[in-house]
């Protein structure tokens, strides 16, 4: 029976080349031979029209992510299946990725002629949300196609998306506006809807961004994506007790209720509501929900809120995940503000359970230090080194403290250790170096270690501000101001400063104020800019201190719906 099945199989082998290629096809890529693969089955498709080939050599090519094959499969499966949107979809993206505005313009415009939806494009203009001139290729193709198809809405949605995405929220809200007439309320999407009202929010309209969502939940009801806007939107125009009403009659699914609460209230949070806040996670099962340590963390911001923060505290130090972190940061803090501060080590030294947290030793020494405890932050660095005797970050950090509190002695012999563990480090080389120009006349010894730090990095401005100073120190003026000037160019610090001007004033005494004056534009309470100043130029003039200008932030990016 045997011998007789394989003698059949060979004979309908030799019938049908079709199935004998295909079998090929299939044993190359069950062998892992995705290029053998896919060149049987594309051979297959251009040999007998075969649109099971193309459709298996066009997946084959995704799943190699070679654009190339992408491209040449796509081409092929469009020439036997002109209707089918995947192999537009498929070549529009290789169009798009190349800049190729007038080929994508081209293939949209045989999709539609081909009855075919371009409502790919949404999913391109997604893909390529950070990607500055793909969405420009995107743009200037839609622009090209749109009077030639004036009532194609994929067309009106995507340049609406496009405007927003681009922060002309005017033009955007335009489009929305336009478009809504044109298909009515009822026809139109959670995207359409989202960028309608945040663009209505953008150009100052609130109370109508708020209206289009309340509008846009009566088409698509319980929306998780159309409701966490709504609420926050309804906070900041203070209807709270209405967001309040929205939030508890949904009815979403189990994970969509905790992403909304997760989400409203760390609204209420950060706009002062802590009491409806409270009240609101009395009604969760922190435990249930996965997310037990944002709870715990937006409990405690709550509490704190009424001047509760011993209880917010204990909250933060329950949490045991990723929030880890920030919560021990943010306990420290409190505790700082409570004058409580000698309990913060202990709490740091009870949650370092493991190699990844020195993290959270580091960032609560400089907690330490802007409080002004040096102590406390050396008495911290020496207990963790005390488990961690191999975290050279934390020596490191040590060695640089015992400076700032006096003892230059004890990080030179820090920073010489750590140089014998790591002697191609130029962090380590750089800082004893310049220790050596700072507390003694070994001025050789200490270039030779900085010019070792440069020959590896050529590039910090640390190690580069350490030469000119070096330099300087033995009286060679041209090359310290040389140094100088670079490390100046590549990071305005004001001990870089303090440097260069101290360089330049027994020749260049005007451009020395001027750059003393930049540095204090960074930071005016800088200790050694100041003692600098002072010494040489007691007249100086200085600035009238100026409010911090408020942080850019790109609108567009961040309120992406």
């Amino acid at each position: 029976m045997e011998e007789t099945a394989t003698s059949n199989a060979e004979v309908e082998n030799k019938e049908n080349p079709r199935l004998k290629q295909m079998l090929i096809a299939e044993f190359n890529l069950h062998r892992g031979n995705l290029n053998a693969a896919y060149e049987s089955y594309l051979s297959l498709a251009q040999q007998q029209s075969d649109i099971t080939a193309i459709r298996r050599a066009s997946d084959i090519a995704v799943a190699m992510n070679n654009l190339f094959l992408i491209e040449q499969a796509s081409k092929l499966w469009l020439t036997l299946e002109r209707d089918n949107k995947r192999p537009y979809q498929l070549n529009y993206a290789i169009q798009i990725n190349y800049h190729k505005d007038k080929a994508a313009l081209a293939l949209l415009q045989k999709a539609i002629n081909n009855q075919v939806s371009i409502d790919f494009i949404h999913d391109e203009i997604n893909k390529n949300v950070r990607k500055e001139d793909q969405i420009e290729t995107i743009k200037k193709g839609l622009n090209q196609l749109k009077p030639l198809f004036t009532d194609n809405i994929e067309i009106d949605i995507a340049l609406a998306r496009i405007d927003f995405l681009e922060g002309n929220f005017k033009g955007a809200l335009a489009k929305s506006k336009i478009l809504k007439a044109k298909i009515g309320g009822d026809n139109f999407g959670v995207e359409s809807y989202l960028i309608l009202a945040f663009s209505q929010n953008q150009d100052d309209q609130l109370k109508d961004a708020i209206q289009s969502l309340e509008e846009a939940l009566s088409v698509h009801k319980n929306n998780l994506r159309l409701l966490t806007p709504l609420l926050n939107f309804l906070v900041l125009d203070q209807q709270v007790e209405k967001s309040k009403k929205y939030y508890l009659n949904t009815d979403l699914a189990p994970e969509g209720t905790v992403q909304l609460a997760l989400n409203y209230i760390s609204q209420l949070v950060e706009n002062h509501h802590p009491e409806l806040a409270l009240n609101l996670l009395t009604r969760l099962d922190y435990q249930i929900t996965g997310l037990a340590d944002q709870f715990y963390y937006l409990e405690a911001n709550a509490l704190a809120l009424l001047d509760r923060k011993e209880e917010g505290i204990t909250l933060l130090l329950k949490t045991t995940g990723p929030l880890k972190l920030s919560a021990t940061e943010q306990a420290a803090v409190w505790l700082y503000e409570l004058d409580d501060e000698s309990r913060i080590n202990p709490i740091v030294m009870s949650r370092l359970s493991e190699l990844q947290n020195l993290d959270m030793v580091l960032n609560i020494c400089f907690l330490h230090e802007d409080e002004g405890r040096l102590d406390l932050a050396d008495q911290l660095l020496s207990s963790a080194l005390d488990i961690y005797i191999n975290a050279n970050s934390l020596r490191y950090k040590r060695a640089l403290l015992a400076d700032q509190r006096g003892f230059w002695l004890e990080t030179e012999k820090e920073l010489k250790y750590l140089v014998s563990l790591e002697p191609q480090n130029p962090q380590y080389l750089n800082a004893l170096g310049y220790t050596l120009l700072q507390y003694t006349q070994r001025y050789t010894e200490a270039m030779q270690l900085i010019e070792k730090a440069y020959q590896i990095n050529a590039d910090d401005p640390a190690i580069i501000d350490s030469l000119g100073w070096g330099h300087f120190l033995l009286g060679n003026s041209e090359q310290a101001i040389f140094y100088l000037k670079k490390a100046w160019n590549l990071l305005k610090d004001p001990e870089i400063g303090a440097h260069f001007g101290e360089a330049l004033w027994p020749k260049h005494p005007e451009q020395a104020n001027l750059i003393w004056l930049q540095a204090l534009d960074n930071e005016q309470n800088h200790d050694r800019l100041k003692d600098t100043i002072q010494r040489l130029n007691p007249t100086f003039n200085y600035p009238k201190p100026t409010p911090n200008p408020p942080l850019y932030t790109d609108i567009a990016q961040e309120q992406i719906p």
